[in-house]
Parts: C-alpha cells; sequence; structure tokens
C-alpha cells in the first residue's frame, strides 16, 4: 500500500494551494460516526464554496464514509458544487488495478466520485499496477 509520509504531504499542499485533507474521525472521542460525518461534510464544503476548483485528498475505508454521504447529499441538494473539484486518493493497494474491486480506486468510485456524479477529468487515483510506483507518486503529484 502506498501512502504518503509526512513530506509527501506538505508536497502535495505546496503543489495545489486549496489542497484539504479529510481529518482522521476514527479515533473520535464521542465514537459518532454519524456526527463525524456531518462535521466533516461542512469542514470539506468550507474550500469548495471558497474556490470550486478545490483539490480533495480523500482517505479510504470506512471511516470517511460519513463524510462522502454528506458530501454526496450536500451535492444532490445543491449546497455545493463538487463539480469543479479535483479529487485524488491517498493511498492504493500495489499490485491491483483500478478495476479490481478491492482497490481503493474501486471504493472511490463506489462510494463517492458515481454517487456524486465527479467527472473523470476531475479524477486521479493511483494506479497500483504501475510498473514505477515512484513515477506514478510523482505523476500524481504534478498533475
Amino acid at each position: 500500500m502506498i501512502k504518503p509520509d509526512e513530506s509527501t504531504a506538505h508536497a502535495y499542499a505546496g503543489l495545489y494551494e486549496h489542497t484539504w485533507r479529510a481529518p482522521p474521525y476514527a479515533n473520535s472521542r464521542r465514537g459518532d460516526a454519524a456526527r463525524a460525518g456531518r462535521r466533516g461534510g461542512r469542514l470539506a464544503v468550507r474550500p469548495l464554496a471558497r474556490q470550486a476548483q478545490s483539490v480533495l485528498a480523500l482517505p479510504t475505508g470506512a471511516t470517511p464514509l460519513g463524510l462522502y454521504s454528506e458530501l454526496i447529499a450536500r451535492s444532490r441538494a445543491g449546497t455545493v458544487n463538487v463539480d469543479a473539484a479535483r479529487i485524488f486518493n491517498l493511498d492504493e493497494y500495489c499490485g491491483l488495478p483500478q478495476s479490481d474491486p478491492h482497490s481503493y480506486a474501486a471504493f472511490l468510485h463506489e462510494h463517492l466520485i458515481a454517487p456524486a456524479g465527479i467527472a473523470a477529468t476531475h479524477v486521479r487515483l493511483l494506479r497500483g499496477d504501475a510498473a514505477d510506483m515512484e513515477a506514478e507518486c510523482a505523476t500524481t503529484m504534478r498533475r
């Protein structure tokens, strides 16, 4: 699995002035997933409201599902426009193509990209089956 370290995160922030990373809610003291999802949705909407072409660095797994549900609901209600946002994933399994149902790319397509109607041209997902992982990461950081 490719996971950016602190220097990578700073490199992303340097490339994208309006990058927002979803906060980790798994260790929330209250443990209320619905509340955390609403809060994450409110936080994610802020940069989207200021700059429609914001870049969202998205995690995968069960923790951000509430956030994704909130973004989808707000998008469908017209309170936020995710059409111009650009997104990328923070990690991917090495060796898995994006089409594999176990890949993080497939997860994001199922739980956010397709339901929110985010255009493929605004999505940059790491390719777990890339022949050169360092080049793949460098390409992602340049986009």
